[in-house]
């Protein structure tokens, strides 16, 4: 995705296209492994809850970013804005490595000891 940020230096059109191209597989990718984690981080009766809510996030946060796009283009301009879609995808890596923790399957029960 960081190929984005290079769309607002280069002066061929055909460049251009390449590395948005090259971005937009890449997040793609990101997109399919996030949509995944439901399966791996809940239990089966709860997966189609929370990749649903999930989802419902998504499309929410598009719809937002996606009316508010145009407006900041006029105002700020394409370059700028290519600089920040390249850092977007990486701001959501880390907040998922950091939000997302592993549960232990089986609760530590602590022993009395006498």
């Amino acid at each position: 995705m960081m190929t984005i940020g290079l769309v607002s230096i280069v002066e061929n059109p055909y460049i251009a296209v390449l590395l948005i191209s090259i971005g937009a597989f890449s997040h793609q990718c990101l997109s399919t492994v996030a949509a995944t984690l439901g399966g791996d981080l809940f239990k089966k009766d709860e997966v189609a809850t929370a990749v649903g809510m999930a989802g419902a996030c998504a499309w929410s946060g598009q719809l937002i970013f996606n009316l508010f796009i145009g407006a900041f283009v006029h105002i700020i301009g394409f370059a700028p804005f290519f600089i920040a879609l390249a850092f977007f995808d990486i701001i959501g890596a880390i907040a998922l490595w950091t939000l997302i923790k592993v549960k232990d399957e089986e609760p530590q029960v602590q022993l009395a000891t006498s």
